[in-house]
C-alpha cells in the first residue's frame, strides 16, 4: 500500500493537532485563581525604607482593600534607570472575611518622571506566592507589579500565571 505524501502530510499534522488540544483547551478554559488590580496610596515608614501602601483591589478571587510593605535589600529607593533587588510582602481583605497573603521577590527600578503624562518613580516587578488565604487557594503563584507615583499614589497587580 502507497500513501501519498499529502495523506501522509495530513494525516501526521491531524495527529499532532489532535495530541495538543487536551492541553490547550484545558489552559484556555481554566480561569486564573489570583488577577486582582487596585490603585490608592503609599507612604514612606521607618526611616523611609518601606514603602508601605494601600489600594481598592478589585478582581479574582475576590474584591477587597490591598496593602503592601515593599522594599529593597539596601534600604533605599534606586535611581532613575537604576534597578535593585527588592521584595513585597501583600494581604486582601475582602468582605465577607476573605483574606489573601503573599510573598514576592522581584526587582525595584527608578523611573524618569515627566510630568503630566509620566508620573510613575518606581515600579517593582516579581514573583509572588501565596502563603495563606481563606478561602483556601490551590498552589498559587504568579507575577507582581507594584508602581509607586508622585503624590503618593500607588497600584498593585497581581496575576496566577
Amino acid at each position: 500500500m502507497h500513501i501519498n505524501h499529502i495523506t501522509k502530510f495530513l494525516t501526521i499534522g491531524t495527529v499532532a493537532v489532535t495530541g495538543l488540544m487536551p492541553g490547550g483547551l484545558a489552559e484556555a478554559g481554566s480561569r486564573p485563581q489570583v488577577d486582582f488590580t487596585g490603585t490608592g496610596t503609599y507612604e514612606m515608614v521607618e526611616f523611609d525604607v518601606f514603602a508601605r501602601g494601600t489600594t481598592e483591589a478589585y478582581g479574582r478571587p475576590f474584591d477587597g482593600q490591598a496593602t503592601f510593605m515593599l522594599r529593597t535589600d539596601d534600604g533605599t529607593l534606586p535611581e532613575p534607570g537604576e534597578c535593585e533587588p527588592g521584595g513585597a510582602n501583600f494581604a486582601l481583605t475582602g468582605r465577607k472575611r476573605q483574606e489573601l497573603w503573599g510573598v514576592s521577590l522581584g526587582e525595584v527600578c527608578g523611573q524618569w518622571v515627566q510630568e503630566p503624562t509620566s508620573v510613575v518613580t518606581h515600579v517593582f516587578t516579581g514573583r509572588y506566592s501565596i502563603a495563606e488565604s481563606k478561602p483556601r487557594l490551590g498552589d498559587t503563584e504568579g507575577w507582581i507589579e507594584i508602581r509607586l507615583a508622585t503624590a503618593n499614589r500607588a497600584s498593585i497587580t497581581l496575576f496566577d500565571s
